[in-house]
């Protein structure tokens, strides 16, 4: 009994028949679509570590139908079966049925090599249904697939030998490794795009890579590197008009007013000089010493100031808030020097937002753009994990890249690890609410937003900074070698 049906999008064919009454070809428009049926068998073999065992069975079934609006409507409308192929092991080839006409029978070749698209399309439909098993894409090869997303499964299930059955026992696993919920791979290695032509070997682009958020581990007091897991999906988007980045770094205002100096200089020089004594042998340390020394000519600021502390912890007792400070300003007209200095506190970190319009060109770039939606809002969400409801996992993370002819674009930023903390969609971006046919919208605006998961240090830049020092003195042009090498070696802009 069938499991799981899906189609492909129509196929347009252009048939090359002899021209009746005359040398050369005749081009013939016909409408297709291909239908795939999981048959809910499987492959069965007696023979042990058989790799085929377990296999689903497919099969594929050529539609023609006798316009574009037909091949559009759901399902199998007035389609006709023209030709049929089956991935069990040991079935026929691609056979046509008595339904197919002598044109069709003449370009068999040209049309198995237009169908395997619908194969692709159909085939990406039923995994992305639900129906992801990992031994689907060894049937849809069978079928003569070209192109299928490689929709790996999630690593192991954390089963293995134990003690008592003579297996070797399983290493220790973290909680929060053990409770990781299943993480549904969405594309594997294999990109996604839009728009459906997008090719980066041409044009800028900028990729997304969605993987697992792995722990990070602390030893000996320090945070180890740290580790993603595997690529659920790889998204290629074209880069946007607007392109920044921004580094910022934590400062506070710092203040010492001279008492403060001195108590910390006494207590660093008494923790620091030998025995905690003076160089004449007294029993007040040196930092004291020096202290009273240098109190010279502020001796009756000092004298004053104490006082006016004095007083003002008296006020304090009757609830006042005057302070020995305040005191000092308005009894005397003087101010203690704060000595105020600009402070590091430390770094922040970075965040990097983007906005994409999508507007679809036909069905199938409207299912991409859904896809891509929904792969974005599914990553950013946190998991359920396996422990009964009482933990939750962490969403994944996300590598983005600037890329130039498929390489590192060394004249824009580099991005380190982010996770997704907005994703927002405008379904009516231009204010009026209209859709396709099937439903698609005619415009989706998607705005996302990105923290990086780590700050940025000056040890994450190229230090080798040679080349790019002297790379555009003197005259005359230079050498494609001497580029080559500059573009590697401190001429990126780095983080």
């Amino acid at each position: 009994m069938a499991t799981n049906i899906t189609f492909s999008d129509p196929i347009t064919i252009f048939l090359e028949t002899p021209a009746p009454g005359r040398k050369g070809i005749n081009d013939q428009r016909s409408y297709y679509k291909v239908k795939v049926t999981d048959t809910g068998r499987v492959e069965g073999s007696t023979v042990s570590g058989d790799p085929k065992a377990g296999r689903p069975i497919l099969t594929y079934e050529v539609l023609r139908y006798d316009s574009a609006s037909a091949a559009s409507a759901d399902g199998v409308g007035d389609g006709v079966v023209v030709g049929t192929r089956s991935s069990e092991d040991g079935a026929s080839g691609f056979s046509f049925t008595s339904n197919a006409s002598v044109d069709e029978k003449i370009s068999k070749d040209l049309l198995l090599k237009n169908i395997k698209p619908g194969i692709d399309d159909a085939g990406e439909k039923m995994m992305l249904s639900g129906a992801d098993n990992a031994r689907l894409r060894e049937s849809f090869s069978r079928l003569g697939s070209s192109d299928l997303p490689d929709l790996t499964q999630a690593e192991g299930d954390f089963t293995g030998g134990d003690a008592n059955d003579g297996g070797a026992p399983l290493p220790y696993v973290r909680p929060s490794e053990r409770y990781t919920a299943p993480n549904k791979v969405l594309t594997g290695s294999t990109p996604i795009r839009y728009p459906l032509d997008l090719k980066s070997e041409d044009q800028d682009v900028l990729k997304i890579t969605i993987k697992q958020r792995k722990p990070r581990r602390l030893e000996g007091g320090q945070q180890q590197g740290r580790k993603n897991g595997k690529t659920n999906a790889v998204i290629i988007l074209p880069i946007q008009s607007r392109v920044e980045d921004g580094m910022t770094v934590d400062y506070s205002n710092g203040q010492l007013n001279f008492a403060e100096a001195f108590a910390v200089g006494a207590i660093r020089t008494a923790l620091t000089n030998e025995q905690g004594k003076a160089e004449d042998g007294s029993a007040i340390g040196g930092a004291f010493g020096d202290m009273m020394r240098n109190v010279g000519a502020n001796i009756d600021g000092i004298e004053q100031l104490i006082g006016n502390v004095t007083a003002g912890s008296v006020l304090k007792t009757f609830g006042s808030g005057a302070t020995g400070s305040q005191l000092l300003a308005r009894q005397d007209g003087l101010a203690l020097n704060p000595n105020l200095e600009l402070l590091f506190k430390g770094p922040t970190l970075r965040n990097f937002g983007f906005q994409y319009r999508f507007s679809p060109r036909s069905a199938a770039e409207g299912r991409r753009v859904k896809q891509i939606i929904n792969f974005f809002k599914r990553s950013m969400a946190p998991k359920r994990s396996n422990g009964g409801g009482f933990f939750l996992t962490t969403p994944d993370v996300f590598l983005l890249q600037y890329l130039h002819k498929g390489s590192d674009h060394t004249s824009l930023n580099r991005f380190k690890t982010c996770a997704l903390k907005t994703c927002q969609v405008n379904y009516a971006p231009d204010g009026t609410y209209a859709t396709f046919p099937d439903g698609v919208m005619h415009s989706y605006v998607m705005t996302l937003g990105f923290t990086e998961i780590d700050p940025v240090f000056a040890e994450d830049y190229d230090n080798s900074d040679d080349l790019a020092t002297g790379l555009f003195s003197g005259s005359g042009p230079l050498a494609p070698s001497i580029l080559d090498e500059a573009r590697g070696t401190g001429s990126n802009i780095g983080f």
